[in-house]
């Protein structure tokens, strides 16, 4: 809740002080934005990617494949036992609730009027 008022009385000074100076509070907040973008990021994409055409480092069709086939050479083996651990997770989860299913139905709960019996037989599944 602090947050908020701390964060109102801040846009309230920024709208009372730039409108007593005669500057809009949009133009004030993109004319600092813009400022500080050209400060810590002094190069837009126009501008590298002709740098990259003048000095040649442009990657031609051919090279993007090689590059998409060599990091799916590099990652198919990973994700493959990635996708086989899974399967032996689920199937280990299968069996093991096919083997207390058995033996819940197996074994029985019986009700009467006064009392609850429970009748164990021992079995082995495997």
């Amino acid at each position: 809740m602090i947050e908020f008022i701390i964060i109102g009385v801040i846009l309230l000074f920024v709208v009372l002080y730039r409108s007593s100076n005669g500057e809009s509070v949009y133009k004030f907040v993109k004319k600092q934005t813009t400022t500080a973008y050209e400060k810590y990021a002094p190069y837009s994409y126009k501008e590298m990617s002709a740098k990259i055409k003048e000095l040649g480092l442009q990657f031609t069709k051919k090279q993007y494949l090689i590059q998409i086939i060599f990091f799916m050479h590099i990652l198919a083996p990973s994700l493959l036992l990635i996708i086989i651990s899974q399967f032996f997770l689920l199937c280990t989860i299968y069996v093991i609730f096919i083997e207390f299913s058995i033996i819940l139905l197996y074994n029985s709960w019986y009700v009467t009027s006064n009392k609850v019996f429970y009748i164990e037989r021992n079995i082995t599944l495997w």
